[in-house]
């Protein structure tokens, strides 16, 4: 693709009244992003870095709790792994994001798709941050779902720091025999031990599957890492009785909670421009 007009790409409902059409390279993508008067982007965080333009209209945006009102000519910048939400306000509003690296699941038809899967959907809701908080706090056992031992992985990242902080960290990979120096299972069924947390880093469709095994052993929470999310898995682990965490990254959580993750923020959280 090197020239195009907008309005002739194919567009994507990501939430209700809100839609985009997508334009990338290889490490760069640009969302053009349509919002009806009123709609709102559930609370949300992803691995991406992100930039937003508001072009026209209105949108009330909160960046990890702080609310910045913008109109058109204001941008503010999202770090990767960073909270956030917005509602279009006094009519419809349109904005430009642009990403780094490319949002897979924006892609239309979508790559991150496989046969048969789906695509990742916005998170329909997360617990309070207090809530996280006392989960971090209480939590011991980890299985990993999908852990991989190579080391530029996030999973190994993740897993790697969330052991080097004193939890005990469950590789569950069928096609290792061990990682990190801990065994590693099947699945969640051939663990022997109870579970506190189940932390998923596995494509989408897999998420139910995780999801009912993780009900099954009687794990207390499931955790879908940054840029996952599944409303229907979500709401039947939560009947369940299981806590959910969507589109977070267990790192993240914790080393914001213990401090250690401050100096990833920019200043302030974020810019705006034409103030």
């Amino acid at each position: 693709m090197t020239h195009v007009r907008i309005t002739d790409l194919p567009s994507k409902e990501i939430a209700p009244g809100i839609t985009l059409r997508s334009v990338f390279l290889e490490n760069l993508m640009v969302t053009f992003v349509n919002l009806e008067r009123d709609a709102v982007v559930p609370e949300h965080s992803h691995p991406h870095e992100q930039i937003t333009v508001v072009i026209e209209g209105a949108l009330d945006f909160t960046l990890e709790g702080v609310r910045y009102p913008m109109k058109a000519g204001d941008a503010i910048a999202i770090p990767s792994g960073a909270t956030h939400t917005a509602v279009a306000v006094n009519g419809p509003c349109m904005v430009h994001d642009s990403w780094n690296p490319v949002r897979k699941d924006y892609i239309i038809p979508d790559m991150a798709r496989g046969a048969g899967g789906e695509a990742c959907a916005m998170p329909d809701g997360n617990p309070p941050g207090e809530e996280i908080v006392k989960l971090l706090q209480h939590a011991r056992t980890i299985a990993v779902v999908g852990l991989s031992d190579k080391p530029e992985r996030d999973s190994y990242e993740v897993a790697h720091y969330l052991k080097e902080h004193g939890f005990r960290v469950i590789p569950v990979n069928p096609a290792k025999k061990s990682i990190l120096g801990e065994t590693s299972y099947p699945d969640l069924s051939s663990i022997p031990e109870k579970i506190d947390v189940v932390d998923i880093f596995r494509q989408v469709d897999a998420i139910p599957g995780i999801v009912d095994e993780a009900i099954k052993v009687g794990a207390g929470a499931v955790w879908m890492q940054l840029g996952l999310a599944h409303a229907e898995s979500a709401k039947k682990a939560r009947d369940a009785g299981l806590v959910v965490v969507q589109s977070k990254c267990m790192k993240i959580e914790h080393s914001r909670m213990t401090g250690e993750g401050s100096d990833r923020r920019l200043p302030g959280g974020g810019f705006k421009l034409n103030q």
